[in-house]
């Protein structure tokens, strides 16, 4: 039964000796050798943070008869992703307000940040937390899933020097990572330089979701629009004092 992806890739779940989920790796096309660069940054990610409860769990690569059947295999969570689950009306009970009470959202949110720290402490920074990337299992464990936009970022120092080997040093970073509803106040300054903390603010904005049964924190329409309500919502200082904000492209050219 197919389980709706990225457009890049499908995922399927397999009865085999277990119940796995294989993630199914698109070549660019016909025309093209090998793989997009972000299945190939997929994989590596998930090979560099195999062992934690917390990080979705790389078992294997599948290879088919075909060009295209190449799987990436996945331990799989019963209950899919955390989006889904909040979006199904289905699920409350009658008179319940909420999925999550306060103790299991204190959880979840226990269990995103000690998943973001394993990957921090291996410098990969994830670019895309979102609910939608959040696995949930039957025995009640959050497991941070799709690591296409991951990319190994080596902290900086304060005076933003480049710590040695790190690839931020030989070019800039793309701007254009994590969903926008998700997305810091540095990347929507169009940063070229930055760290980690992206993926703090993104986990924030998801257990406020969660607290919020679903409604998004900050749901804006366009990046100027998602900008004007972390002002908002948060305050005009509080945006600027982000890190690294003072000086992007986008407050240089007012």
């Amino acid at each position: 039964t197919p389980k709706p992806s990225s457009a890049a890739s499908d995922v399927y779940k397999r009865q085999l000796q277990r119940l796995v989920a294989l993630k199914r790796l698109l070549p660019h096309n016909e025309a093209q050798d090998g793989f997009p660069l972000t299945s190939l940054r997929e994989a590596a990610a998930l090979r560099k943070l195999r062992g934690h409860a917390n990080v979705v769990t790389f078992l294997d690569v599948a290879v088919g008869a075909k060009r295209d059947a190449v799987f990436l295999v996945l331990e799989y969570a019963e209950h899919g992703d955390l989006g889904s689950l909040l979006d199904d009306p289905k699920l409350r009970r009658p008179g319940q307000t909420r999925l999550f009470n306060d103790a299991q959202t204190k959880a979840l949110a226990r269990m995103l940040l000690n998943a973001l720290r394993h990957c921090h402490d291996r410098f990969v920074a994830h670019r895309d937390v979102k609910v939608a990337n959040l696995l949930y299992t039957a025995r009640g464990q959050l497991k941070i899933c799709d690591f296409g936009l991951a990319r190994v970022i080596a902290p900086r120092s304060s005076d933003d020097a480049a710590a040695p080997g790190d690839p931020g040093a030989v070019r800039a970073l793309t701007m254009n990572v994590v969903t926008l509803w998700y997305r810091a106040p540095e990347l929507l300054l169009h940063a070229r330089r930055y760290d980690h903390a992206i993926d703090a603010w993104a986990a924030g904005c998801v257990v406020a979701e969660v607290l919020r049964d679903g409604r998004p924190l900050l749901d804006g329409k366009t990046e100027d629009d998602q900008f004007a309500k972390v002002v908002l919502g948060l305050g005009a200082a509080y945006a600027a004092g982000r890190p690294r904000v003072e000086g992007r492209a986008r407050v240089q050219a007012g």
